[in-house]
């Protein structure tokens, strides 16, 4: 984008050459002469050339601008596909390991008579019953907790003062 300074000067170099055609037209109209036909055609033929050279010359610094921001993001995509790269260096590794362990698996499977499938099978049912199960002992914690509450809370004056706040941290502790 060009600075309001750098539209001044593009203006002015337009006008410039476009009123020196214009001063040739007058010219030719008062002063018929071969010099002034001479002059004024050298002047009509680079109008056209100044403007072009004019406009070509301000937008140099945009290009400029563009090529170094163009770098700038180079640079920032070069750094990302080095890490990248990294990571699947890491990545690489890591499946040669697990490759590792599903050969293993493979064999245990087949000593045992089952394949691969059917273990996995086995481990997504066992990972299902943990978390049940790890919500049942939530639920069992939290029934404890409630409980422990309640037969501590005897004056039912609808707070826990220091005193009843002790005693029930113990009774949780104990629990």
């Amino acid at each position: 984008k060009l600075t309001p300074m750098q539209i001044i000067k593009h203006m002015t170099v337009v006008m410039a050459a476009v009123g020196g055609a214009a001063a040739f037209l007058a010219t030719f109209a008062v002063s018929p002469a071969i010099i002034v036909y001479a002059a004024g055609g050298i002047c009509i033929l680079n109008t056209p050339m100044v403007v072009y050279k004019e406009h070509k010359i301000s937008t140099i610094p945009t290009l400029r601008k563009s090529i170094q921001i163009m770098r700038q993001l180079a640079n920032k995509l070069a750094d990302r596909i080095d890490s990248l790269e990294r990571e699947i260096d890491v990545l690489q590794i890591e499946a040669g390991r697990f490759d590792e362990v599903n050969e293993e698996l493979s064999a245990i499977s087949k000593k045992q008579g089952y394949n691969v499938d059917s273990i996995v099978k086995l481990v997504n049912e066992n990972e299902e019953i943990l978390d049940a199960m790890k919500g049942n002992v939530r639920q069992k914690v939290l029934q404890d907790v409630i409980s422990i509450v309640v037969r501590s809370y005897r004056n039912n004056d609808m707070t826990i003062d220091r005193v009843e706040a002790k005693l029930l941290a113990l009774k949780i502790s104990v629990k």
